[in-house]
């Protein structure tokens, strides 16, 4: 049988305390010395009785106590343990050494894990032969399963520093703080880079990379006849497009599908749409900037874009409604009409009397009105202008937020919000339902002509916001007092396409300085 002796380490540490030695004896010539980590103060050791002394709480601080309480219990279970080790050893008719201890004692981590314990007899000892070697191959399979996690570690961090050059957009959304909207349209840029790069791969090219440093005016202008033509090689190329679009969909979702996919189910392919000028123009803005941007911050060695002309985006005079059809549709009677419709009417008039985006409504709350002013900071411009909306709130507004008032659909928004996209589909309905019909002019934005439409086709939610700016600066003409309603900058190019300057109101300024 074994035994054991403890005793004080001669050498003390800083704050005195000294560290418990086990001395092993298990028969002829088997003897050593093992360190328990336990340290104690010598005033709490009893050399005689080989133990620490728990003194009375009434002599000394209880803390004090109760670490003594803790180092007895740490060193009878170093002990215990030890004795098992050693008897277990023996019984095995194994080689007791002084490594073996230890080493049995760096597997306790796996032996007192209930997840990994397999004896049956809880009272039985965990050291048996059996169960340390199987706590010696756990622990090898947790050195390996670290090792491999480390190395795919590094070869994903390798991988980063080898980035495309659309893996920067999101890091270029972060560090300029983009509003939501505008990463989220950045983000649409990242899917048309990964789709042309992909379809580059699989037509022309298999080691073609958009990376940074290759980066060129040739390839931006390529990028540009993708976009163009991506709509007619998808009708052209479907199974090749299949596999483009299995690996970067068109859509982009900021939140998971509310209803699952049945196993194994694949998303439907959506057709790519046709791109007009200003979405081509548009885009490739977006690219200039990021380039700008990587070149700026060192990522990028040239300036591609500067030998690229991209053009300048088309707009025909701005289509909104005036205040006799606001008010007709504001007082057609939609009683019997889906609770879709009737939100649908309010959030258009509320924009129109407000000149809020649909994205800033959606998010205003009655802390947003004060004294029957609503304040704001747009959401599109807040990281770059931080400039506040400013609206005074008619009596028409107020009764749409009234209206509203007790009712539970809202939430915390200031009054309930329908999803976009189900809004403008209401608002063409609406639209026709008023009598809102009239033929205007506009470009088509696909083709880039010129064509005649009814307004109710082209209704949404952004021509509220157009015919509150319309309404505003023909009253006024002075694109100040109405950028501090609307949250335009002074000097804004959206905002020049927001009014229409024509001849009656050039006639009344004339009127008024005879």
């Amino acid at each position: 049988m074994s035994s054991i002796e403890k005793n004080l380490s001669s050498k003390a540490r800083q704050d005195g305390k000294r560290e418990i030695l086990i001395r092993v004896s298990a028969g002829r010539g088997v003897r050593f010395r093992l360190r328990s980590n336990v340290f104690v103060s010598a005033e709490f050791w009893n050399d005689e009785a080989q133990s620490v002394n728990v003194p009375p709480k009434r002599k000394i601080n209880a803390s004090k106590v109760m670490e003594a309480q803790q180092q007895k219990a740490a060193i009878e279970a170093y002990s215990r343990d030890l004795i098992a080790i050693c008897n277990a050893a023996q019984e095995a008719d194994a080689e007791l050494t002084r490594e073996w201890c230890e080493d049995c004692f760096s597997l306790a981590p796996f032996l007192h894990d209930p997840s990994s314990r397999f004896v049956a007899d809880a009272s039985q000892s965990l050291y048996t032969l059996a169960n340390i070697r199987r706590a010696q191959s756990m622990r090898q399979d947790a050195i390996e399963r670290a090792a491999k996690q480390e190395q795919e570690k590094a070869a994903a961090e390798a991988a980063m520093n080898i980035k495309r050059l659309y893996d920067y957009i999101q890091i270029m959304c972060e560090r300029k703080q983009l509003s939501a909207v505008r990463s989220k349209n950045y983000r649409v840029l990242m899917g048309q880079l990964q789709r042309y790069e992909y379809w580059y791969q699989l037509t022309k090219d298999k080691d073609f990379r958009l990376d940074p440093e290759t980066m060129s005016a040739e390839i931006a202008e390529d990028f540009r006849v993708y976009l163009r033509d991506e709509a007619k090689l998808q009708k052209k190329h479907p199974k090749t497009f299949a596999k483009i679009l299995a690996k970067y969909p068109i859509a982009i979702r900021s939140t998971q599908r509310k209803t699952p996919l049945p196993d194994n189910a694949k998303p439907r392919t959506r057709a790519i749409e046709e791109r007009g000028t200003n979405t081509i123009v548009g885009q490739m803005q977006k690219f200039k900037s990021l380039c700008n941007w990587l070149y700026e911050v060192g990522y990028m060695s040239s300036k591609p874009f500067e030998r690229v002309s991209i053009g300048k985006e088309l707009y025909s005079q701005p289509i909104y409604i005036s205040i006799e059809e606001r008010k007709q549709i504001a007082a057609l009677d939609l009683s019997n009409a889906s609770r879709t419709m009737q939100i649908a009417r309010d959030e258009f008039i509320l924009q129109c009397l407000t000149g809020c985006r649909i994205s800033d409504l959606e998010t205003l709350t009655d802390a947003n009105i004060k004294d029957d002013v609503l304040t704001y900071v747009p959401n599109k411009t807040k990281a770059e202008t931080h400039a506040t909306a400013t609206v005074p709130l008619c009596s028409e507004a107020k009764a749409i937020i009234d209206k509203y008032k007790d009712s539970q659909e809202r939430g915390n928004h200031l009054i309930p919000c329908i999803a976009q996209q189900n809004l403008n589909i209401a608002l063409k309905t609406i639209f026709r339902m008023a009598g809102v019909t009239r033929q205007v002019e506009r470009i088509n934005p696909r083709t880039g002509e010129k064509e005649s439409i009814s307004i109710a086709d082209i209704a949404s939610s952004h021509m509220a916001r157009r015919t509150f700016v319309g309404a505003a600066y023909a009253q006024t003409q002075d694109p100040t007092i109405v950028g501090l309603m609307s949250g335009h900058v002074e000097g804004s190019k959206a905002f020049s396409r927001y009014v229409r300057r024509d001849i009656s109101m050039l006639r009344g300024i004339i009127d008024k300085i005879q």
